[in-house]
Protein backbone atom coordinates (compact mmCIF):
# COMPACT_ATOMS: atom_id res chain seq x y z
CA UNK A 1 0.00 0.00 0.00
CA UNK A 2 1.23 3.20 -0.72
CA UNK A 3 2.83 4.27 3.00
CA UNK A 4 3.03 8.34 2.18
CA UNK A 5 1.86 9.87 5.99
CA UNK A 6 -1.55 11.47 5.28
CA UNK A 7 -3.59 12.53 8.55
CA UNK A 8 -6.76 11.19 9.41
CA UNK A 9 -8.06 14.45 9.14
CA UNK A 10 -8.09 14.03 5.28
CA UNK A 11 -9.95 10.95 5.58
CA UNK A 12 -12.61 12.71 7.60
CA UNK A 13 -13.12 15.62 5.14
CA UNK A 14 -14.24 13.23 2.57
CA UNK A 15 -16.70 11.41 5.35
CA UNK A 16 -18.31 14.70 5.81
CA UNK A 17 -21.86 15.26 7.18
CA UNK A 18 -23.36 13.26 9.76
CA UNK A 19 -20.62 10.59 10.46
CA UNK A 20 -17.52 12.87 10.65
CA UNK A 21 -17.56 13.20 14.58
CA UNK A 22 -17.88 9.49 14.93
CA UNK A 23 -14.87 8.41 12.53
CA UNK A 24 -12.63 11.22 13.39
CA UNK A 25 -13.14 10.09 17.02
CA UNK A 26 -13.45 5.98 16.71
CA UNK A 27 -9.88 6.50 14.11
CA UNK A 28 -8.05 8.89 15.82
CA UNK A 29 -8.04 7.05 19.06
CA UNK A 30 -7.58 3.67 17.90
CA UNK A 31 -4.79 5.08 15.68
CA UNK A 32 -3.62 6.27 18.68
CA UNK A 33 -3.67 3.19 21.03
CA UNK A 34 -2.39 0.76 18.19
CA UNK A 35 0.61 3.03 17.03
CA UNK A 36 1.45 2.92 20.71
CA UNK A 37 1.19 -0.63 21.33
CA UNK A 38 2.95 -1.89 18.50
CA UNK A 39 5.90 0.54 18.07
CA UNK A 40 7.96 -1.70 20.07
CA UNK A 41 7.24 -4.40 18.54
CA UNK A 42 9.94 -5.68 16.12
CA UNK A 43 9.19 -7.41 12.76
CA UNK A 44 9.29 -10.93 12.51
CA UNK A 45 12.05 -13.29 10.38
CA UNK A 46 10.86 -13.20 6.47
CA UNK A 47 9.71 -15.99 4.81
CA UNK A 48 11.83 -18.90 2.91
CA UNK A 49 10.58 -20.64 -0.24
CA UNK A 50 11.50 -23.72 1.22
CA UNK A 51 9.41 -22.40 4.06
CA UNK A 52 6.73 -23.80 2.66
CA UNK A 53 7.70 -26.83 1.28
CA UNK A 54 5.47 -29.72 2.96
CA UNK A 55 8.79 -32.02 2.94
CA UNK A 56 10.30 -29.44 5.29
CA UNK A 57 7.21 -28.82 7.82
CA UNK A 58 6.52 -31.67 10.48
CA UNK A 59 4.64 -34.89 9.56
CA UNK A 60 2.19 -33.93 11.87
CA UNK A 61 0.21 -30.49 11.85
CA UNK A 62 -1.03 -29.87 15.87
CA UNK A 63 -4.56 -29.58 15.66
CA UNK A 64 -4.75 -27.02 18.70
CA UNK A 65 -8.03 -29.14 19.82
CA UNK A 66 -7.83 -30.87 22.94
CA UNK A 67 -7.97 -27.78 25.42
CA UNK A 68 -11.04 -26.53 23.57
CA UNK A 69 -13.17 -29.40 23.08
CA UNK A 70 -16.84 -29.41 24.84
CA UNK A 71 -18.58 -31.96 26.28
CA UNK A 72 -21.96 -32.45 24.84
CA UNK A 73 -24.85 -34.17 25.89
CA UNK A 74 -26.60 -37.04 24.52
CA UNK A 75 -29.25 -35.79 22.69
CA UNK A 76 -27.61 -32.37 21.76
CA UNK A 77 -28.37 -33.17 18.04
CA UNK A 78 -32.05 -32.01 19.01
CA UNK A 79 -31.52 -28.91 20.85
CA UNK A 80 -31.64 -26.82 17.32
CA UNK A 81 -28.58 -25.35 15.76
CA UNK A 82 -26.22 -24.66 17.95
CA UNK A 83 -24.29 -27.84 19.33
CA UNK A 84 -23.27 -25.13 22.68
CA UNK A 85 -25.16 -23.87 25.56
CA UNK A 86 -24.26 -21.51 28.17
CA UNK A 87 -23.10 -24.21 30.86
CA UNK A 88 -21.00 -25.53 28.41
CA UNK A 89 -18.99 -22.03 28.03
CA UNK A 90 -15.69 -22.28 30.30
CA UNK A 91 -12.46 -20.12 30.96
CA UNK A 92 -11.33 -21.50 27.35
CA UNK A 93 -13.93 -19.99 25.48
CA UNK A 94 -13.96 -17.16 23.87
CA UNK A 95 -17.02 -14.65 23.85
CA UNK A 96 -17.66 -12.90 20.68
CA UNK A 97 -18.99 -9.50 19.11
CA UNK A 98 -20.83 -9.49 16.07
CA UNK A 99 -20.78 -6.63 13.79
CA UNK A 100 -23.36 -7.05 11.21
CA UNK A 101 -23.65 -4.87 8.31
CA UNK A 102 -27.58 -4.00 6.88
CA UNK A 103 -26.94 -3.26 3.65
CA UNK A 104 -30.55 -3.90 2.05
CA UNK A 105 -32.41 -2.30 5.17
CA UNK A 106 -34.75 -5.47 5.51
CA UNK A 107 -37.53 -5.14 7.28
CA UNK A 108 -38.29 -5.46 10.98
CA UNK A 109 -39.09 -9.19 11.04
CA UNK A 110 -36.89 -10.19 8.78
CA UNK A 111 -34.12 -8.31 10.69
CA UNK A 112 -35.16 -10.11 14.01
CA UNK A 113 -35.41 -13.60 12.80
CA UNK A 114 -31.95 -12.95 11.72
CA UNK A 115 -30.51 -11.52 15.38
CA UNK A 116 -32.66 -14.91 16.80
CA UNK A 117 -30.26 -17.06 14.35
CA UNK A 118 -27.37 -15.42 16.06
CA UNK A 119 -28.55 -15.66 19.53
CA UNK A 120 -28.93 -19.59 18.92
CA UNK A 121 -24.90 -19.53 19.36
CA UNK A 122 -24.10 -18.73 22.51
CA UNK A 123 -20.55 -17.19 22.20
CA UNK A 124 -21.57 -14.42 20.80
CA UNK A 125 -22.62 -11.85 23.95
CA UNK A 126 -23.06 -8.81 22.10
CA UNK A 127 -24.71 -7.90 18.69
CA UNK A 128 -23.66 -4.55 17.09
CA UNK A 129 -26.04 -3.82 13.63
CA UNK A 130 -24.93 -1.11 11.42
CA UNK A 131 -28.20 -0.22 9.38
CA UNK A 132 -26.96 3.34 7.46
CA UNK A 133 -30.30 3.04 5.04
CA UNK A 134 -32.95 3.11 8.23
CA UNK A 135 -34.97 6.63 9.05
CA UNK A 136 -36.85 4.86 12.43
CA UNK A 137 -35.62 2.19 15.19
CA UNK A 138 -37.42 -1.00 14.51
CA UNK A 139 -40.30 -2.29 16.30
CA UNK A 140 -38.84 -4.74 19.08
CA UNK A 141 -41.12 -7.56 19.70
CA UNK A 142 -40.92 -8.63 23.80
CA UNK A 143 -42.36 -11.88 23.62
CA UNK A 144 -39.42 -14.14 22.29
CA UNK A 145 -35.62 -13.22 22.72
CA UNK A 146 -35.91 -9.55 24.04
CA UNK A 147 -36.76 -8.62 27.73
CA UNK A 148 -35.92 -4.81 27.95
CA UNK A 149 -34.71 -2.39 25.43
CA UNK A 150 -33.34 1.50 26.19
CA UNK A 151 -32.20 4.21 23.68
CA UNK A 152 -29.48 6.96 23.99
CA UNK A 153 -28.12 9.51 22.07
CA UNK A 154 -24.53 10.02 20.46
CA UNK A 155 -22.59 12.17 18.65
CA UNK A 156 -23.50 10.04 15.23
CA UNK A 157 -26.82 9.17 15.81
CA UNK A 158 -29.17 7.35 18.39
CA UNK A 159 -28.42 3.66 19.65
CA UNK A 160 -30.80 0.84 20.95
CA UNK A 161 -29.57 -1.34 23.28
CA UNK A 162 -31.49 -4.44 23.48
CA UNK A 163 -31.37 -7.59 26.41
CA UNK A 164 -31.49 -11.17 25.60
CA UNK A 165 -32.99 -13.75 27.57
CA UNK A 166 -29.67 -15.08 27.44
CA UNK A 167 -27.83 -12.06 28.66
CA UNK A 168 -26.53 -11.12 25.35
CA UNK A 169 -26.49 -7.53 24.34
CA UNK A 170 -27.69 -6.23 21.22
CA UNK A 171 -27.32 -2.33 19.68
CA UNK A 172 -28.54 -1.02 17.00
CA UNK A 173 -27.04 2.03 15.41
CA UNK A 174 -29.37 4.71 14.22
CA UNK A 175 -27.92 8.06 12.23
CA UNK A 176 -29.95 10.57 14.14
CA UNK A 177 -33.02 9.18 11.72
CA UNK A 178 -31.45 10.23 8.30
CA UNK A 179 -30.52 7.16 5.55
CA UNK A 180 -26.97 7.46 4.97
CA UNK A 181 -24.96 5.50 3.74
CA UNK A 182 -21.37 7.17 4.59
CA UNK A 183 -18.66 4.47 5.65
CA UNK A 184 -20.25 1.52 3.99
CA UNK A 185 -18.15 -1.66 4.42
CA UNK A 186 -15.72 0.43 6.72
CA UNK A 187 -17.74 0.44 9.07
CA UNK A 188 -17.74 -3.09 9.85
CA UNK A 189 -13.76 -2.37 11.17
CA UNK A 190 -14.24 1.08 12.65
CA UNK A 191 -16.92 -0.34 14.59
CA UNK A 192 -14.78 -3.63 15.72
CA UNK A 193 -12.08 -1.38 16.94
CA UNK A 194 -14.39 1.39 18.73
CA UNK A 195 -17.40 -0.17 19.99
CA UNK A 196 -16.64 -4.35 20.46
CA UNK A 197 -16.45 -5.15 23.97
CA UNK A 198 -14.47 -8.80 23.38
CA UNK A 199 -11.25 -9.54 21.63
CA UNK A 200 -12.85 -11.50 18.99
CA UNK A 201 -15.36 -9.78 16.62
CA UNK A 202 -17.72 -12.23 13.71
CA UNK A 203 -18.47 -9.86 10.46
CA UNK A 204 -21.51 -10.47 8.31
CA UNK A 205 -24.18 -9.17 6.01
CA UNK A 206 -27.63 -9.43 7.53
CA UNK A 207 -29.64 -11.79 5.43
CA UNK A 208 -32.69 -13.91 4.59
CA UNK A 209 -30.02 -16.69 3.40
CA UNK A 210 -29.87 -20.23 5.89
CA UNK A 211 -26.77 -19.00 8.38
CA UNK A 212 -24.52 -21.20 7.20
CA UNK A 213 -22.84 -23.44 10.67
CA UNK A 214 -21.56 -21.00 12.48
CA UNK A 215 -19.96 -23.83 15.48
CA UNK A 216 -17.21 -24.89 13.12
CA UNK A 217 -16.45 -21.87 12.35
CA UNK A 218 -15.63 -20.56 16.06
CA UNK A 219 -14.11 -23.81 16.92
CA UNK A 220 -11.86 -23.04 13.95
CA UNK A 221 -11.26 -20.07 15.15
CA UNK A 222 -10.72 -20.79 18.12
CA UNK A 223 -7.77 -23.47 17.35
CA UNK A 224 -6.14 -20.63 15.76
CA UNK A 225 -7.34 -16.96 16.63
CA UNK A 226 -4.32 -15.30 15.09
CA UNK A 227 -5.78 -16.21 11.43
CA UNK A 228 -8.55 -14.93 9.82
CA UNK A 229 -11.36 -17.24 9.27
CA UNK A 230 -13.82 -16.72 6.61
CA UNK A 231 -17.14 -18.59 5.51
CA UNK A 232 -17.34 -18.76 1.73
CA UNK A 233 -20.49 -20.82 -0.57
CA UNK A 234 -19.24 -23.50 -2.43
CA UNK A 235 -19.73 -21.43 -5.48
CA UNK A 236 -16.95 -18.99 -4.62
CA UNK A 237 -14.39 -21.73 -3.61
CA UNK A 238 -12.64 -21.80 -6.50
CA UNK A 239 -12.52 -18.00 -7.08
CA UNK A 240 -11.03 -17.45 -3.83
CA UNK A 241 -8.29 -19.63 -4.63
CA UNK A 242 -7.68 -18.17 -7.45
CA UNK A 243 -7.19 -14.92 -5.76
CA UNK A 244 -4.39 -15.66 -3.38
CA UNK A 245 -1.18 -13.90 -4.00
CA UNK A 246 2.32 -15.16 -3.05
CA UNK A 247 6.20 -13.68 -3.66
CA UNK A 248 8.55 -15.29 -1.92
CA UNK A 249 11.67 -12.60 -2.20
CA UNK A 250 8.75 -10.21 -0.78
CA UNK A 251 7.38 -12.32 1.86
CA UNK A 252 4.11 -12.04 0.23
CA UNK A 253 1.60 -14.70 1.52
CA UNK A 254 -2.02 -12.97 1.25
CA UNK A 255 -5.37 -13.71 -0.28
CA UNK A 256 -8.63 -12.09 -0.68
CA UNK A 257 -12.36 -13.48 0.99
CA UNK A 258 -15.77 -12.14 0.99
CA UNK A 259 -16.89 -11.18 4.33
CA UNK A 260 -20.33 -11.05 3.10
CA UNK A 261 -20.74 -14.77 3.86
CA UNK A 262 -19.40 -14.79 7.24
CA UNK A 263 -15.61 -13.53 9.09
CA UNK A 264 -14.01 -14.27 12.55
CA UNK A 265 -11.05 -12.09 13.15
CA UNK A 266 -9.37 -10.95 16.08
CA UNK A 267 -10.12 -7.18 17.59
CA UNK A 268 -6.45 -6.49 17.32
CA UNK A 269 -6.39 -6.68 13.64
CA UNK A 270 -9.08 -4.46 12.88
CA UNK A 271 -7.20 -1.84 14.99
CA UNK A 272 -4.29 -2.89 12.76
CA UNK A 273 -5.94 -2.19 9.78
CA UNK A 274 -7.40 1.18 10.83
CA UNK A 275 -3.74 1.88 11.83
CA UNK A 276 -2.88 0.71 8.30
CA UNK A 277 -5.33 2.83 6.55
CA UNK A 278 -4.53 5.85 8.43
CA UNK A 279 -1.21 5.67 6.56
CA UNK A 280 -2.41 4.48 3.03
CA UNK A 281 -3.68 7.82 1.28
CA UNK A 282 -7.17 6.28 0.01
CA UNK A 283 -10.17 8.32 -0.92
CA UNK A 284 -13.62 7.86 0.00
CA UNK A 285 -14.12 5.85 -3.06
CA UNK A 286 -11.83 3.00 -1.92
CA UNK A 287 -12.60 3.19 1.46
CA UNK A 288 -16.62 2.91 0.58
CA UNK A 289 -14.79 -0.69 -0.20
CA UNK A 290 -12.48 -1.77 2.97
CA UNK A 291 -13.45 -5.06 3.03
CA UNK A 292 -10.93 -6.34 -0.19
CA UNK A 293 -8.51 -4.23 1.57
CA UNK A 294 -9.10 -5.84 4.90
CA UNK A 295 -7.92 -9.34 3.86
CA UNK A 296 -4.79 -9.18 2.09
CA UNK A 297 -3.33 -5.90 3.39
CA UNK A 298 -2.99 -8.38 6.73
CA UNK A 299 -0.57 -10.63 4.51
CA UNK A 300 -1.53 -13.35 5.88
CA UNK A 301 -3.66 -16.57 4.17
CA UNK A 302 -7.15 -16.25 5.53
CA UNK A 303 -8.73 -19.71 6.30
CA UNK A 304 -11.60 -20.55 4.22
CA UNK A 305 -13.96 -23.22 5.24
CA UNK A 306 -16.38 -23.90 2.09
CA UNK A 307 -20.02 -24.63 3.01
CA UNK A 308 -23.03 -25.82 0.56
CA UNK A 309 -26.19 -23.41 1.33
CA UNK A 310 -27.99 -20.86 -0.23
CA UNK A 311 -25.90 -17.89 -1.67
CA UNK A 312 -28.50 -15.39 -2.29
CA UNK A 313 -27.68 -12.67 0.31
CA UNK A 314 -30.95 -11.22 0.34
CA UNK A 315 -34.43 -11.99 -1.14
CA UNK A 316 -35.76 -9.14 -2.38
CA UNK A 317 -36.80 -6.70 -5.45
CA UNK A 318 -33.04 -7.16 -6.73
CA UNK A 319 -32.22 -10.77 -5.10
CA UNK A 320 -31.23 -12.08 -8.53
CA UNK A 321 -28.54 -9.05 -8.63
CA UNK A 322 -26.71 -11.61 -5.76
CA UNK A 323 -27.57 -14.64 -6.69
CA UNK A 324 -24.80 -15.74 -9.22
CA UNK A 325 -22.85 -19.00 -9.92
CA UNK A 326 -19.36 -17.81 -9.37
CA UNK A 327 -17.35 -13.78 -8.26
CA UNK A 328 -16.75 -13.80 -12.05
CA UNK A 329 -19.88 -13.37 -13.25
CA UNK A 330 -21.59 -12.06 -9.83
CA UNK A 331 -22.21 -8.00 -11.09
CA UNK A 332 -20.90 -6.57 -8.10
CA UNK A 333 -17.34 -8.12 -8.81
CA UNK A 334 -16.70 -7.38 -12.49
CA UNK A 335 -16.75 -4.31 -11.69
CA UNK A 336 -15.22 -2.15 -9.38
CA UNK A 337 -15.06 -4.52 -6.56
CA UNK A 338 -12.36 -6.65 -8.67
CA UNK A 339 -10.32 -3.38 -9.61
CA UNK A 340 -9.99 -2.63 -5.57
CA UNK A 341 -8.79 -6.00 -4.84
CA UNK A 342 -6.14 -5.15 -7.72
CA UNK A 343 -5.26 -2.36 -6.21
CA UNK A 344 -5.01 -3.55 -2.67
CA UNK A 345 -2.45 -5.89 -3.54
CA UNK A 346 -0.33 -3.52 -5.63
CA UNK A 347 -0.27 -1.31 -2.43
CA UNK A 348 1.05 -3.95 -1.13
CA UNK A 349 3.34 -5.35 -2.72
CA UNK A 350 4.98 -1.67 -3.18
CA UNK A 351 4.51 -1.34 0.48
CA UNK A 352 6.91 -4.50 0.90
CA UNK A 353 9.19 -3.35 -1.68
CA UNK A 354 9.96 -0.02 0.11
CA UNK A 355 10.98 -1.93 3.41
CA UNK A 356 13.04 -4.62 3.31
CA UNK A 357 14.88 -4.03 6.75
CA UNK A 358 14.55 -6.82 9.99
CA UNK A 359 12.38 -3.83 11.33
CA UNK A 360 9.97 -2.25 8.70
CA UNK A 361 7.29 0.33 10.15
CA UNK A 362 4.59 -0.07 7.75
CA UNK A 363 2.45 -2.59 10.22
CA UNK A 364 2.54 -5.13 7.65
CA UNK A 365 3.31 -8.99 8.84
CA UNK A 366 6.76 -10.43 7.03
CA UNK A 367 6.35 -13.88 8.61
CA UNK A 368 4.21 -16.42 7.57
CA UNK A 369 1.17 -17.32 10.09
CA UNK A 370 1.01 -21.07 10.89
CA UNK A 371 0.04 -23.45 9.91
CA UNK A 372 1.00 -22.38 6.50
CA UNK A 373 -1.83 -22.78 3.97
CA UNK A 374 -0.45 -26.40 2.51
CA UNK A 375 -0.93 -27.47 5.70
CA UNK A 376 -4.50 -26.46 6.76
CA UNK A 377 -6.08 -29.47 6.20
CA UNK A 378 -9.50 -28.16 7.51
CA UNK A 379 -11.58 -27.59 4.38
CA UNK A 380 -15.29 -28.04 4.24
CA UNK A 381 -18.17 -27.19 7.13
CA UNK A 382 -21.29 -29.30 8.42
CA UNK A 383 -24.21 -28.82 10.54
CA UNK A 384 -22.37 -31.27 12.67
CA UNK A 385 -18.44 -31.58 11.80
CA UNK A 386 -15.80 -30.44 9.40
CA UNK A 387 -13.94 -32.17 7.23
CA UNK A 388 -10.47 -32.45 7.08
CA UNK A 389 -8.32 -33.97 4.34
CA UNK A 390 -5.14 -33.25 2.58
CA UNK A 391 -6.48 -34.12 -0.65
CA UNK A 392 -5.83 -30.53 -2.91
CA UNK A 393 -8.49 -28.53 -4.65
CA UNK A 394 -9.29 -30.89 -7.50
CA UNK A 395 -11.36 -30.34 -10.82
CA UNK A 396 -12.31 -32.06 -13.36
CA UNK A 397 -12.50 -31.51 -16.88
CA UNK A 398 -16.05 -31.82 -18.67
CA UNK A 399 -14.66 -35.24 -19.59
CA UNK A 400 -13.66 -36.53 -15.86
CA UNK A 401 -10.22 -35.46 -15.89
CA UNK A 402 -8.60 -34.03 -12.82
CA UNK A 403 -6.71 -31.30 -12.79
CA UNK A 404 -5.28 -28.96 -10.29
CA UNK A 405 -4.67 -24.88 -10.55
CA UNK A 406 -0.96 -24.18 -10.81
CA UNK A 407 0.08 -21.61 -8.51
CA UNK A 408 1.79 -18.09 -9.52
CA UNK A 409 4.13 -15.56 -8.29
CA UNK A 410 2.38 -12.07 -8.41
CA UNK A 411 4.43 -9.44 -9.71
CA UNK A 412 2.26 -6.04 -10.39
CA UNK A 413 4.82 -4.58 -13.18
CA UNK A 414 3.73 -8.15 -15.18
CA UNK A 415 0.19 -8.21 -14.15
CA UNK A 416 -1.34 -4.82 -14.58
CA UNK A 417 -4.90 -5.19 -14.07
CA UNK A 418 -7.28 -8.52 -12.80
CA UNK A 419 -8.04 -9.51 -16.63
CA UNK A 420 -3.87 -10.66 -16.60
CA UNK A 421 -4.02 -12.14 -13.51
CA UNK A 422 -7.43 -14.09 -14.51
CA UNK A 423 -5.44 -14.81 -17.41
CA UNK A 424 -3.19 -16.78 -16.02
CA UNK A 425 -5.69 -19.59 -14.83
CA UNK A 426 -8.03 -19.32 -18.19
CA UNK A 427 -4.90 -20.83 -20.13
CA UNK A 428 -5.04 -23.41 -17.56
CA UNK A 429 -8.13 -24.69 -18.45
CA UNK A 430 -8.07 -27.91 -19.92
CA UNK A 431 -9.84 -28.34 -23.59
CA UNK A 432 -13.03 -28.21 -23.48
CA UNK A 433 -14.31 -26.47 -20.60
CA UNK A 434 -15.22 -23.17 -22.62
CA UNK A 435 -19.62 -22.56 -22.26
CA UNK A 436 -20.23 -20.73 -26.16
CA UNK A 437 -23.86 -20.31 -24.32
CA UNK A 438 -23.11 -18.26 -22.12
CA UNK A 439 -23.46 -14.30 -22.58
CA UNK A 440 -20.19 -13.78 -20.16
CA UNK A 441 -17.31 -12.82 -22.12
CA UNK A 442 -15.34 -16.45 -23.20
CA UNK A 443 -12.79 -16.38 -20.14
CA UNK A 444 -15.44 -15.30 -17.78
CA UNK A 445 -17.84 -18.08 -18.95
CA UNK A 446 -14.99 -20.60 -18.47
CA UNK A 447 -14.15 -19.78 -14.97
CA UNK A 448 -17.84 -19.97 -14.16
CA UNK A 449 -17.96 -22.97 -15.77
CA UNK A 450 -15.14 -24.49 -13.63
CA UNK A 451 -17.00 -22.89 -10.09
CA UNK A 452 -19.93 -24.31 -11.14
CA UNK A 453 -18.63 -27.97 -11.86
CA UNK A 454 -16.84 -27.67 -7.90
CA UNK A 455 -20.35 -26.38 -6.87
CA UNK A 456 -21.82 -30.43 -8.36
CA UNK A 457 -18.48 -32.33 -6.75
CA UNK A 458 -16.63 -30.15 -4.07
CA UNK A 459 -15.74 -30.98 0.03
CA UNK A 460 -18.67 -29.57 1.26
CA UNK A 461 -20.54 -32.28 -0.44
CA UNK A 462 -19.18 -34.79 1.80
CA UNK A 463 -20.30 -33.24 5.04
CA UNK A 464 -23.84 -31.64 3.59
CA UNK A 465 -25.78 -34.35 5.50
CA UNK A 466 -27.51 -35.13 1.97
CA UNK A 467 -25.88 -38.70 1.65
CA UNK A 468 -26.96 -38.61 -2.06
CA UNK A 469 -24.63 -35.71 -3.05
CA UNK A 470 -21.00 -36.97 -3.08
CA UNK A 471 -17.42 -35.00 -3.19
CA UNK A 472 -15.39 -36.39 -5.62
CA UNK A 473 -11.55 -36.76 -5.41
CA UNK A 474 -8.32 -38.76 -6.78
CA UNK A 475 -6.55 -40.29 -4.05
CA UNK A 476 -2.86 -41.45 -3.13
CA UNK A 477 -1.01 -43.63 -0.77
CA UNK A 478 -0.82 -41.49 2.54
CA UNK A 479 -3.70 -39.04 1.41
CA UNK A 480 -6.63 -38.71 3.96
CA UNK A 481 -10.12 -37.35 4.87
CA UNK A 482 -12.04 -37.29 8.17
CA UNK A 483 -13.78 -35.54 10.41
CA UNK A 484 -13.75 -32.98 13.16
CA UNK A 485 -16.72 -33.51 15.08
CA UNK A 486 -18.65 -30.87 17.62
CA UNK A 487 -18.59 -33.83 20.24
CA UNK A 488 -18.02 -37.24 20.27
CA UNK A 489 -17.43 -40.73 22.24
CA UNK A 490 -14.58 -42.81 21.03
CA UNK A 491 -15.68 -44.65 18.07
CA UNK A 492 -16.81 -48.17 18.07
CA UNK A 493 -18.84 -48.13 14.83
CA UNK A 494 -17.94 -46.04 11.49
CA UNK A 495 -19.57 -45.43 8.06
CA UNK A 496 -18.15 -44.35 5.15
CA UNK A 497 -21.12 -43.49 2.47
CA UNK A 498 -20.19 -43.46 -0.76
CA UNK A 499 -20.82 -45.55 -4.32
CA UNK A 500 -17.71 -46.41 -5.58
CA UNK A 501 -15.56 -49.59 -4.77
CA UNK A 502 -13.99 -49.96 -1.51
CA UNK A 503 -11.61 -52.89 -0.77
CA UNK A 504 -11.29 -54.47 2.70
CA UNK A 505 -7.79 -52.88 4.37
CA UNK A 506 -8.00 -50.08 1.81
CA UNK A 507 -7.63 -47.26 4.97
CA UNK A 508 -5.99 -47.30 8.18
CA UNK A 509 -8.17 -45.60 10.19
CA UNK A 510 -6.84 -43.41 13.34
CA UNK A 511 -8.51 -40.88 16.08
CA UNK A 512 -6.89 -37.90 17.41
CA UNK A 513 -5.92 -38.44 21.08
CA UNK A 514 -3.56 -35.70 23.60
CA UNK A 515 -2.44 -34.23 20.29
CA UNK A 516 -1.35 -37.38 18.72
CA UNK A 517 -3.19 -40.00 16.39
CA UNK A 518 -3.76 -43.34 17.46
CA UNK A 519 -4.64 -46.42 15.29
CA UNK A 520 -7.82 -48.21 15.85
CA UNK A 521 -7.45 -52.01 15.09
CA UNK A 522 -9.91 -53.34 12.63
CA UNK A 523 -12.70 -56.04 14.46
CA UNK A 524 -15.06 -56.36 11.75
CA UNK A 525 -15.67 -54.79 7.89
CA UNK A 526 -19.06 -55.30 5.82
CA UNK A 527 -21.19 -53.47 3.07
CA UNK A 528 -23.86 -51.59 3.66
CA UNK A 529 -26.39 -50.46 1.47
CA UNK A 530 -24.97 -47.32 1.58
CA UNK A 531 -21.27 -47.85 1.44
CA UNK A 532 -18.75 -49.50 3.58
CA UNK A 533 -18.64 -49.66 7.80
CA UNK A 534 -16.12 -50.97 10.53
CA UNK A 535 -16.21 -51.98 14.01
CA UNK A 536 -13.05 -50.77 15.44
CA UNK A 537 -11.55 -50.70 18.82
CA UNK A 538 -9.18 -48.07 19.65
CA UNK A 539 -6.40 -49.22 22.48
CA UNK A 540 -5.32 -46.88 25.02
CA UNK A 541 -8.33 -44.86 25.07
CA UNK A 542 -10.77 -45.66 27.32
CA UNK A 543 -13.38 -42.99 27.57
CA UNK A 544 -12.16 -39.92 26.75
CA UNK A 545 -13.93 -37.56 24.04
CA UNK A 546 -12.50 -37.98 20.98
CA UNK A 547 -13.47 -35.11 18.11
CA UNK A 548 -11.14 -36.31 15.21
CA UNK A 549 -11.12 -39.62 13.42
CA UNK A 550 -9.45 -39.83 9.97
CA UNK A 551 -9.27 -42.45 7.30
CA UNK A 552 -5.68 -42.94 5.33
CA UNK A 553 -5.23 -44.77 2.09
CA UNK A 554 -2.87 -47.41 2.49
CA UNK A 555 -1.68 -47.53 -1.67
CA UNK A 556 -3.08 -45.69 -4.62
CA UNK A 557 -6.68 -45.38 -4.96
CA UNK A 558 -7.71 -47.57 -8.76
CA UNK A 559 -9.99 -45.97 -9.86
CA UNK A 560 -9.30 -42.81 -10.02
CA UNK A 561 -12.59 -41.16 -8.97
CA UNK A 562 -14.11 -41.73 -6.44
CA UNK A 563 -17.57 -40.61 -4.12
CA UNK A 564 -17.31 -39.59 -0.50
CA UNK A 565 -21.01 -38.74 0.04
CA UNK A 566 -21.20 -38.77 3.84
CA UNK A 567 -19.74 -40.61 7.06
CA UNK A 568 -21.63 -42.17 10.28
CA UNK A 569 -19.57 -42.07 13.61
CA UNK A 570 -21.08 -44.15 16.26
CA UNK A 571 -25.10 -42.39 15.91
CA UNK A 572 -23.63 -39.03 14.76
CA UNK A 573 -24.56 -38.96 11.08
CA UNK A 574 -22.88 -36.58 8.63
Amino acid sequence: MDMAYSTSRHHTKQHARLSKYFYLVVAGVVLFLVMVNLSSSKAPSGLNKDDLDLDDLPDELDYHIDTIQWRLPGNWMQKGESTLDNSMLGDQFQPVTAVVYDKKNVDDETLFEYLDGLLAYPFFREIVVYQPLRTSLPVVDKNGQIIASRTHQTTSGTVMELTTRSSATIKLLLSRGHAIDEMKTLSRYTLCASLATHEACFFQDVSTAAQPPLDGLYLNYMRYPQLVHALVPAEHYVDVHRWRFLRYDLNMHTGYTDVAYGVLAAKWRCQHFLTQLGKSGLGKDRLDMADAYFGIWTNQYPWVLVYAGDNVLAKGADAADDDHASLTSDPHFTGSVRRVIYDAIRRLQRALQADTTDSPKDYIEREAAMPPVLQRDTKAIGRRALLSTNIPLTMQTPQGVPWHWKSHEFDATRYKNPKDWDQLFVDQLPQGTSSSSSALEPDAAELALISRQWTAYGYHLAVDGVHDSCWQTTANKDDYFGLITMGNRVPASLELITDTPIKPGMFAISVLHQSQWVECSVKATQATDKGVAWEVSCPGIDDDYIHAVRWTFKNDYYPKVMNVCGFVVNALSV
